[in-house]
This record gives C-alpha cells, structure tokens and sequence, in this order.
C-alpha cells in the first residue's frame, strides 16, 4: 500500500483492527473503527503519507519515525506477539531424480577417504524451521537509549542457525497451505531455547559495541568528578597546615565525610554509563519448508557410514552435512573408526564403531571329522549329526554383527530387521507398538532424536540358552544411550529376543535396575497400533509404576494369548491385574496380588482365577518367558 515501512505498518496493523485502507496520490486514505480512533486519537478518516511535501501541500498526517501513533500501534503488536505455523508453497517442478541428487551432493560434500554412494530413493518432506523474532532497548550513557530488530531464523531439527542464503531464499517464498506431507523430527522446546540463546549472545555483543562507543563520556565524566574532590581533599590538607591542633579533629571527619562523598558520587555515575539491554520477543513461527530427503551412504571400503542428506527445495541446494561427532562445519573423513572431521578421528577417545551393514558373512562353525565311506552313507551321516553349538569367537561374532545390524536398521528404517525378531518376543512387541524407527524408544531414545553410532561387545556365553549383546548408541544430539540385546539361536541362525535399556545377565529387571528408573513415563511413546481393552489398561498402570521393560514383557504375554480367544474369560482389568502378578514375579519384581487388586480395582479371587487360566494359556517355560 505504502513504499514508506512506518506507513505501511500502520495501515496494515488498521486493517487488521477492521479498518479500511485506499490508496490517494501520495499516501493513503484510511477509514478507522471507533476503538482504533480512540486508541490514537484521531478523526474517523485519515489522510497519511510518509512524504513531508505531501504533508505540508495536502495537509495529511506526517507519520515519520518516532511518530506517538507508530509507537502506539507498535507497542500494541509486540504486546501480543506473533505466534503460528506456516507452510512454504511447494514449487511447481517435480522432485529431482535420485542420480541428479547424488551429483549434486558428490559436488556439495567432500569426504576424504570415502564415496557417497545412493542409499535409497529420495522422498519429501517439510523441513520444519523456527523463526523468532526480538526487540531489544539498549540503554548506554546514562539516557542514551536506541532500539533494534533481531531475527534468527534456525533449523528445528538441527539447531543450527540457517546461513543467509537459505534465510534469503525463505524470506522470498510465498507461504501456502499446509498438506498431509510429514514434517522432519525436531524438538521444538530446544529449538526455542537454542533460537533465544543466539538472540541474547547477538544482543549482547551489539550492546558491547555500543558501551564501547560510550566508553569515553564515562571516562570524561569521571575524570571530571574525580578531580573535583581531588581539589576539595588538597584545599583540606592546605588548611589543617594553619588549623590549631583543637580543631585537626573536625578536619579529619571532613576528609572522611568527602572520601565517602565521592565513592557515592563516583558508583552513581558508573551505574548511570552502565550498558543495560532488553530483550522482548514478539515473534516466534515455525516454518514448514519444502524440502527432498536424501539417503546415502558414505562408503570407505565395506564400511558403512547411512546419512541423510537434506536438500532445501526453495533454495536448490543441499544443507550443511557437520561433523557427526563435535558439530563443527570441517571437511569429513571415512574414518575406519567411523564418520567425522579430522580433529574428531585423530582425537584420542573410547574405541566406538559407526552404524554400519555388517557384511554378509558366514559363522565359523567346526565340523567333525567324517570318515571316508561311500557317498551316499556319507550324506545320511552328515545330515542325521546335530549341527554343534558356536562358541567362544564365533558366538561373541554372531551377537556383534546383530547387534551392529539391529540399530543400522533402525537408523534407516529397514524392515529387513522384522527377520530377525523371535516371534511372540517383548522385541517383536516393539516393533508391533513402534515400528522398525521407534525400536529406540526401548532404549529411552526420544522420536524427535537419530542414531549416528552404535558399539558393542557380547558377553562370554553361559549355561543358559539366551546371550546378552551389551554397548550404546550415541544420537545426532550426541547423547549416549546404553543398550542390552538378549539374543538366542534358531538352530544355527542368531534370533533377537528382547531390547533393553541396559543388560540384565538373568533378565532379573529388579536386579538390573530397570524398574523406576528413566523409562518410567506418564504417556507410551508414539505407537503404530491402536490398543485394546487390557493393552490400554496394562499401559496406564505399569507405565508410570514400573516403566516401558515390564509394559512390554506383558503386552508379549497378552498378545499372545490373544490369538487364542478360548484361553480368556475374565474382565480387561483382571485379565490385566493376573498378567501383571505373573510377568512382575518372573521379571523378579513380585507385584503381589493384593497390590494388583488395589491397583486395577479388582478382587483377589478373580486374579488368582484368571492367573491359573494365564498359565495354562502362556505355557510359561525355559524358552517362553513371559
């Protein structure tokens, strides 16, 4: 409407108040509701312009800088904010061709020692970005008072601030409505307070640069005050020289009332100069932006490096690829040890293996001898003898690359792990509640988070038929997370059975230290399935008692006997009363059936009754846990 930003400000902030704006030779004409007349003070028609002449010609309201109506209006916007979502229209061309894309980020990223090689097709998605906005008052010298406009415009995902290519590229875009395309995990409390820590640090070196400036009016000023009672103690001094000694005491006190005179005089004048600064938030939208996801691989030999690459579609360009390990914007290097700059893989630290495909290879296993004998009696013998149980090497081999497999899987969401589950196990569970990417919840990864690495090492083999693959996982936000695999063997072939946040030797979660502890959570993390009547009941009391290891051990129990109807008769909540008794004793917790009946709202009779139905449906043994 306006070429002027003060006048064009004021007649939109009117138009949003219900007024009504045209355009007149030189200005604007505007039409304002009564509350918007008394807020200003002004007659129901308006003529204002930015232009002095137009003013001084056509008798119009002059609203320049510092004008009271602009200072009105902009204190009654900051006073609200800005708050919302808001969606970047999708340009009209078609994704790009996963080959293109891979040219393009062979050009962009250079990795040392390594290839980027395509891992899988690309696939869009909004990349959310948090744009918040600040007012800061600065007060130098005293009265010198000046206001700025800040903006930091930040990757929700990554939090880190975008550079001023991509920022420009967005500030041009038109907004659009948003579709059912899914937005790109982020955490919008951190994204918050990471986007007002770079706001604060950006206002205090401003107000720095500026108490520089003001540095000498400080100094002059305390010159100034200093020498004045510098020249009020000598005159004191001249005069105790021809005092008598009767009146040397009512000098002293004079040198003291002026000595304490002037160290208030002087405080008073370094906290009038002292540089104070205000920051008042008045903007705050997140910003979904069209944007291609990527998978590569960055291979160094057969190793393995999955990242995902982001291409900013408004802007045709990727965005900044960090060091997985310290975040800092330096050339990668396909380490053997892993993925990152060569600050992070010259550094001396725990030995730690990037998430990378195990290769396929075959378990050592020794064979006996057989003697020689004709072909075919040969054959039978060696198909009749038991194939023999790996040990030592081959079975600590067999639970690593599992492991490694396991959470490269669900780092690039591959189904392929499904395979690798025992069927009716607390990890079949997880995927049936989470999913293949939300198996890390198991392990109290939040969904907003991404595996970079994984590390294991499989404990020596005991007399029992279960094996523990214990090491941890570090995420994008570089966090740790310790994680245990139970694992067994299907004849000679390695089965998951159990994910857990930490090892347990006996699957004891008391002795484990797995009850009460970080899994222990108000609400399940996003599931994929939509619970039952004794799921649903079994979530709310065991989640926030004992946490998500115990919940799954039952839901195994209970979705296994759910595929035999026959063995149930009982109510949802004694059903889910006898399962907790059950699980809770064999995970070696022992939750009494006083406490379920408490806890579900129940009669200990009919737990006792539903608990011998339980068993006899669960057939509970040596390799049917729970």
């Amino acid at each position: 409407m306006s070429a002027d930003p003060g006048v064009g400000f004021w007649l939109s902030y009117v138009e949003q108040q219900g007024g009504l704006v045209e355009a007149v030779p030189g200005g604007a004409l505007a039409v304002l509701p009564e509350p918007v007349q008394a807020r200003f003070g002004l007659a129901e028609t308006v003529t204002v312009t930015g232009d002095p002449e137009t003013a001084r010609e056509d008798g119009a309201l002059l609203l320049a800088a510092g004008h009271p109506v602009l200072t009105v209006a902009a204190e009654a916007v900051l006073s609200v904010g800005d708050v919302g979502v808001q969606a970047v229209s999708w340009p009209a061309d078609q994704v790009p061709a996963g080959p293109d894309l891979l040219e393009q980020a062979r050009d962009t990223f250079s990795v040392d020692h390594g290839r980027i090689d395509l891992g899988g097709p690309p696939f869009r998605r909004y990349l959310p970005v948090l744009r918040a906005g600040g007012m800061i008052s600065y007060t130098i010298a005293g009265d010198e008072a000046y206001q700025e406009r800040v903006e930091c415009w930040l990757d929700a995902e990554t939090g880190r601030e975008l550079p001023d290519v991509l920022r420009a590229a967005l500030e041009s875009s038109s907004p659009d409505a948003r579709d059912t395309t899914a937005v790109l995990a982020h955490d919008l409390r951190s994204a918050t307070r990471i986007a007002h820590q770079v706001i604060s640090t950006r206002a205090a070196a401003r107000l720095k640069a500026l108490d520089g400036d003001a540095h000498g009016a400080r100094a002059t000023e305390l010159a100034r005050t200093s020498a004045y009672y510098r020249e009020v103690l000598e005159g004191i001094e001249r005069r105790r020289a021809n005092t008598a000694p009767d009146r040397l005491a009512a000098l002293d006190a004079r040198v003291a009332a002026t000595r304490a005179e002037e160290a208030r005089r002087l405080g008073e004048i370094r906290d009038k100069h002292r540089a104070r600064l205000e920051v008042k938030p008045y903007r705050l939208h997140l910003v979904l932006v069209p944007a291609v996801v990527l998978p590569v691989d960055v291979m160094r030999g057969s190793r393995r490096y999955p990242q995902h690459l982001v291409w900013v579609w408004p802007a045709r360009r990727f965005r900044a690829l960090p060091c997985p390990s310290c975040g800092a914007d330096r050339p990668l290097v396909a380490g053997k040890a892993g993925l990152g700059c060569q600050a992070c893989l010259t550094r001396p630290a725990e030995p730690r293996e990037t998430i990378e495909k195990p290769a396929t290879k075959a378990a050592a296993v020794e064979k006996p001898a057989a003697k020689a004998g004709p072909p075919l009696a040969k054959a039978v013998a060696q198909q009749a003898a038991p194939s023999p149980r790996p040990t030592g090497a081959s079975l600590r081999a067999m639970g690593e690359d599992l492991f490694v497999s396991l959470w490269t899987s669900v780092a690039r969401a591959d189904r392929i792990i499904e395979h690798k589950l025992l069927a009716d196990s607390p990890a079949h569970t997880c995927l049936r509640l989470f999913g293949v990417a939300g198996l890390a919840a198991a392990v109290g990864v939040p969904p907003s988070d991404r595996l970079e690495s994984v590390a294991g090492r499989t404990r020596p083999p005991g007399a029992g038929t279960r094996f523990v693959t214990q090491g941890e996982v570090m995420t994008r936000s570089r966090v740790r997370y310790q994680a245990a695999m139970v694992w067994r063997l299907d004849g000679a072939r390695p089965m998951i059975d159990e994910i857990l946040p930490v090892a347990a030797h006996d699957l004891n979660l008391l002795r484990a230290g797995l009850l009460g502890g970080d899994l222990v959570m108000n609400r399940l993390p996003p599931s994929i399935v939509t619970l039952d009547a004794v799921a649903a009941r079994l979530v709310k009391v065991i989640l926030p008692g004992e946490g998500l290891p115990l919940l799954i051990r039952c839901l195994t129990g209970w979705w296994r006997l759910a595929l035999h109807p026959a063995a149930i008769g009982e109510a949802p909540s004694v059903t889910a009363a006898a399962l907790l008794r059950l699980v809770s004793w064999r995970s070696g917790h022992r939750v009494s059936t006083a406490d379920c009946a408490v806890r579900f709202g129940v009669e200990e009779a009919r737990i006792r009754a539903a608990e011998a139905v339980l068993k006899a449906g669960l057939k509970l043994g040596p390799d049917v846990r729970w």
